[in-house]
């Protein structure tokens, strides 16, 4: 069927989307469930579901979409709430671009199996976690949207979060699971994001409202609740484009010369004050969205429109 609907659909896109998109197949085979999962506390019950990612053609139209699998579990926070964690399958690919000065050079990395949460934290996760023991520093509140329906306000990204507050946070999981919660790496995050593509999107080179929240001049700007463009990329993580931008785990470098090859995070040498965040947000426009685009941000400063997703790694 999947085979089909490529050749129904062959005449509206790229080839250089097409071809992006056929290297998926052989990736999903890396995600055979494990007989254990190593270390640490067990792991809730990996689950299964179905994703149906977008392809958009040149005309930032959806022209066909990639049916495939992921595998989950909830971490289960009490009361019903839960964070949604995907398995992301060890791989290689070229990370980067030719774009812009700190994007260069492009480089191939390998990444190791990790479980990125597949939405962005939530206010609700926020204001459920934030009532846990304090472990270094106390978290402000996030008070409650009153213009809007508690169902929809709980399920907007958190944002303006400082880095040492979602450090907090991360900690404060950390104590309460014996999971060694975390910032993803900067590569981990765009190795995650694009999912196998190469293109400028996860969904092919062009964007578009219906499937990311960017600032497209076009309307009134402001946070939408986490997957509600129903656009997941191949891995099944929702938001990756837009919405809020997403703090990592490593300092500035002002290129890639002499980054690691490993999927780790990439600390000294460089600047530990700031900090590369991804995945561009509602107020800023397509460019800052794209797979390979990094942004430095100081760690002493937040803004509307700065959030974070958590990771995990398999072995912790």
């Amino acid at each position: 069927m999947l085979r089909e609907e490529f050749g129904k659909r062959r005449d509206e896109m790229t080839g250089a989307t097409r071809r992006s998109f056929l290297k998926i197949g052989r990736m999903f085979s890396a995600l055979a469930l494990p007989h254990t999962l190593k270390a640490g506390p067990p792991f809730p019950p990996l689950q299964q579901k179905r994703n149906s990612a977008p392809l958009l053609n040149e005309a930032g139209n959806i022209a066909s979409r990639f049916e495939g699998e992921c595998q989950y579990f909830d971490e289960d926070l009490g009361g019903g709430l839960t964070i949604e964690m995907t398995k992301i399958p060890r791989g290689t690919f070229a990370m980067g671009s030719d774009e812009r000065p700190e994007e260069k050079p492009p480089h191939t990395v390998t990444v190791h199996e990790f479980f990125l949460g597949t939405y962005e934290v939530t206010r609700e996760q926020w204001r459920k976690v934030s009532a846990l023991p304090k472990v270094r520093r106390k978290l402000g509140a996030i008070y409650r949207l009153r213009e809007m329906p508690e169902e929809v306000e709980n399920q907007l990204p958190v944002d303006g979060v400082w880095f040492r507050d979602a450090q907090e946070f991360c900690e404060r999981l950390r104590r309460a699971t014996g999971r060694t919660y975390r910032f993803p790496s900067e590569t981990e995050w765009e190795y995650a994001c694009r999912a196998g593509t190469s293109t400028k999107y996860h969904f092919g080179d062009a964007i578009s409202l219906e499937v990311a929240n960017y600032n497209a001049l076009q309307r009134p700007l402001g946070l939408e609740p986490v997957g509600s463009k129903n656009a997941p990329n191949q891995f099944g993580l929702h938001d990756m484009h837009g919405n809020v931008l997403e703090w990592t785990e490593d300092w500035a470098h002002e290129s890639f010369t002499g980054a690691p090859s490993d999927g780790s995070a990439w600390l000294a040498p460089g600047s530990s004050s700031r900090r590369v965040m991804k995945g561009g947000m509602f107020l800023w426009g397509p460019e800052r969205a794209r797979s390979s685009a990094r942004t430095f941000w100081h760690t002493s400063g937040t803004a509307s429109g700065i959030g974070f997703r958590l990771a995990l790694s398999i072995g912790d």
